[in-house]
């Protein structure tokens, strides 16, 4: 059976691949990806900013074609075997190229996979930046129904275009409906291992003979969700935080290890130890977990490591931590420390309820309804 993987919006990396369980397509299939990043959200500056590290670890079997003409990619997909099987990420998108993509998928007849792999927290809480109150600026409350009405105006598009999805291949409970707006009454939904549950049964090895706590990348200042205008305010994010890893170094005589951001550059480490793409590993072997909002922070939680949830008043002017700062906070009943007061305020490292870690795992990590180990399985 013929598998391609469709990537827009973003540069397809080695850690796009891991995220989205690729591997268990690649074990037996011949795998085609379709890099998009030129034609579907190009003018986006995450597609500038991907990181390259561990290209070489794709399988030798793995094609990747980047397109640069729809014209091109039109062609291309016509010329497809008939019920070739379509992964199709970061193409759900309203704009004429998904449209066209869609439509040509159907008159192939290929069967269409949409994943759902996220970890969302913003579902444990009120978005602040989407609220409205009495003291919300008059532009602000515009731009908040103006985004209300467009996304109505998607919705209804997506759901003329888009919904003859075949199968919705995705992981835990809170992803099982998250994606329905793509689906119609005949899409088969397939649960799977997440990731991050992927990666800790694989245990890998980390190659570190020292003692060390992790902190968990989030490429602030460069990923595109965190890009703004506040330049010099980002260096002394970053020469804060690197107080608070030499106040730990020195407290608990160990080393701050960066688990790296596996989709985006961060050039603010380049005095630190980075590791990309085995997250699931560093945290194993770590004596704790530093960490803003990454969705890798269901590693320490699962294996029940103590955790340092970090802020800044900057990020008082970035929506989207801010949002997940509040919904993080919400899910974990952990509280957040300010690396603003380190001087009148030491840090203390604290530890989830079990019960709410186990409403994690149930949550991001599995949902038995509908479970397989791999789900590329069912389609051959």
């Amino acid at each position: 059976m013929h598998f391609f993987y469709i990537q827009g919006f973003r540069k397809f990396s080695y850690g796009e691949y891991l995220r989205n369980n690729l591997d268990l397509v690649a074990e037996k299939n011949r795998l085609v990806v379709l890099d998009l990043f030129n034609l579907i959200g190009k003018k986006r500056r995450s597609v500038f900013n991907v990181t390259n590290v561990d290209q070489d670890k794709f399988p030798r079997n793995l094609n990747i074609i980047t397109f640069t003409s729809s014209l091109k990619l039109f062609i291309f997909l016509l010329n497809v075997p008939k019920k070739s099987v379509f992964i199709c990420e970061g193409v759900s998108k309203v704009n004429l190229t998904s449209y066209l993509i869609f439509m040509i998928l159907r008159l192939k007849k290929t069967k269409i996979i949409i994943p759902g792999f996220t970890v969302g927290f913003f579902r444990f809480a009120d978005i602040p930046s989407k609220n409205i109150n009495k003291n919300t600026p008059l532009l602000k409350i515009f731009k908040i129904f103006l985004s209300r009405i467009i996304n109505i105006f998607d919705t209804t598009l997506v759901k003329f275009f888009f919904t003859n999805v075949d199968y919705y291949v995705y992981s835990g409970e809170l992803n099982r409906d998250i994606n329905n707006v793509f689906l119609n009454n005949f899409t088969k939904k397939i649960s799977t291992l997440s990731h991050e549950l992927r990666q800790l049964k694989k245990k890998n090895k980390t190659e570190l003979d020292f003692n060390y706590a992790v902190f968990l990348d989030q490429s602030v200042g460069n990923h595109p969700e965190t890009i703004g205008n506040h330049g010099s305010e980002y260096t002394d994010y970053y020469k804060k935080l690197d107080t608070l890893f030499k106040y730990y170094e020195k407290k608990e005589n160990i080393k701050i290890v960066i688990a790296g951001h596996p989709l985006i550059k961060n050039n603010f480490f380049s005095k630190r130890k980075i590791i990309y793409n085995n997250t699931a590993e560093l945290v194993r072997n770590s004596k704790f977990v530093i960490a803003v909002t990454s969705s890798s922070i269901v590693y320490p939680i699962f294996l029940k490591k103590k955790i340092l949830l970090i802020k800044s008043n900057l990020f008082n002017k970035i929506e989207t931590i801010n949002d997940d700062m509040v919904a993080l906070s919400k899910l974990t009943n952990l509280q957040y420390y300010n690396i603003d007061e380190f001087e009148t305020n030491k840090p203390k490292l604290l530890l989830i309820d079990n019960k709410l870690r186990k409403k994690v795992i149930k949550y991001f990590g599995i949902d038995f309804k509908n479970f397989t180990i791999n789900p590329y399985n069912k389609l051959i």
